[in-house]
């Protein structure tokens, strides 16, 4: 093992790890009064990741504008802005059931509830915060220093 080679890439491994930590400690902080345990942050982190990947490509965006995802946008429900995009993902999550049904499936699912499914994503999106003009004060607010950035 004292031969072992580290890979060039440690590092960014290590920074990976650290960002999956305070990843973790977000969501737990967010949903540690409605969640069962730790069973539900797998599923959280997916979620975030594939939010984050198909709507995030910042650097192909400012290369080429929006122009190159019009054709993806228009094949999700005829999307042709962010501002539709993130009107479909709230639309995916929506739900409606009685308090009594809630908290039982806070019991029982292994999943977070799909309020926070919903909005936690969109809190870490500085996308989200332009398109819809979210400032300090307003109910959706997430600090920059606070949001969570996968790339």
């Amino acid at each position: 093992m004292a031969e072992t080679e580290i890979p060039p890439d440690a590092a960014s491994v290590d920074a990976f790890s650290q960002m999956e930590d305070k990843v973790q400690e977000t969501l737990m902080a967010d949903f540690q009064a409605m969640l069962n345990g730790e069973k539900d942050v797998p599923e959280e982190l997916t979620d975030f990741i594939e939010f984050y990947r198909l709507a995030a490509d910042y650097e192909t965006r400012d290369a080429l504008g929006a122009e190159p995802l019009l054709p993806y946008l228009e094949r999700i429900e005829g999307l042709e802005s962010l501002e539709e995009f993130f009107f479909g993902w709230a639309r995916t999550w929506r739900q409606k059931m009685i308090p009594a049904y809630a908290a039982q499936l806070l019991t029982l699912d292994v999943h977070a509830p799909n309020k926070l499914r919903a909005n936690i994503q969109l809190q870490n999106m500085d996308d989200f915060f332009t398109t819809f003009g979210i400032e300090e004060g307003d109910g959706m607010y997430r600090a920059p220093e606070d949001r969570v950035s996968i790339w």
